[in-house]
């Protein structure tokens, strides 16, 4: 369900793993900003998922983005589930700019 259908390579696993073992995950519900403190947001965004994410809506999530926020930067990465890696080419550009 986390990984999706995409190959999840034996290194992020062993990563995961590691973060499985020392890490207590937040069980309580989720804090969403309304949309007038969305709005409020002015500084750069980048919001990468996995357009097959079943922990979150990300499709939904990034829709709300496009819609509240027109200056961040929103990438659903397709065929990937809520384990996302490999988004460098994503993430040093949005750094740099």
């Amino acid at each position: 369900m986390v990984y999706g259908e995409d190959e999840i390579p034996q290194e992020v696993r062993d990563f995961i793993e590691v973060i499985s073992e020392n890490y207590s995950p937040y069980t309580g519900e989720v804090p969403v900003l309304s949309d007038l403190e969305m709005m409020r947001v002015d500084m750069p965004l980048l919001y990468i998922a996995g357009e097959e994410d079943k922990l979150t809506n990300a499709p939904k999530s990034a829709k709300r983005l496009n819609r509240l926020l027109p200056h961040a930067l929103v990438q659903l990465i397709e065929n990937t589930g809520h384990v996302i890696y490999d988004v460098l080419d994503h993430v040093v550009p949005f750094l740099q700019g």
